[in-house]
């Protein structure tokens, strides 16, 4: 999200199997929940790329595929670059990416920050994948918030990267 040097890469966990029965899923609430909860903030976030950015802040991008990460420690990264492929590893039970906006790069300790995406068109196309999960946002959410699984463009002129 903004040009910096790759601080660290996690990329060895495995990914989880699919968690589409209650018997999956509340496993994965409670006792792998709570063995990934006292491993610590890496294995919560599962597979991870941070970033520390030029004007100080750090990101950290959260739930990569095993295996994909295209990056590496101390590589120096620009807008819109290829980092890693999302996956379904750390605390989840979907595939997803979590980007979290931080104020510095250790992410035991960092105190995340404000982010708010410009130029971002919503599409109201639901991706077929999610749509069992598709909601409107919470009351909480800074208005223009797609709903779960909604596709949405971002960044100059819309151009997806790949």
């Amino acid at each position: 999200m903004a040009p910096g040097e790759v601080a660290r890469v996690l990329d060895r966990q495995r990914d989880h199997r699919a968690r589409d029965t209650w018997q999956g899923l509340t496993f994965m609430v409670t006792f792998e929940g709570l063995l990934r909860d006292l491993a610590g903030t890496a294995r919560v976030l599962g597979n991870h790329v941070v970033v520390a950015h030029d004007d100080g802040t750090a990101a950290v991008y959260a739930h990569l595929r095993r295996g994909s990460a295209a990056v590496r420690t101390g590589q120096r990264v620009g807008v819109g670059e290829l980092l890693g492929r999302v996956g379904n590893t750390g605390n989840t039970s979907l595939p997803h990416l979590h980007a979290q906006l931080m104020d510095r790069t250790d992410v035991e300790s960092a105190a995340g920050l404000p982010l708010v995406w410009s130029d971002v068109e919503l599409t109201g196309e639901i991706d077929a994948r999610f749509a069992a999960y598709a909601k409107a946002p919470e009351a909480s959410a800074l208005p223009g918030m797609p709903r779960n699984g909604e596709v949405f463009l971002a960044g100059e002129g819309h151009e997806p990267h790949a």
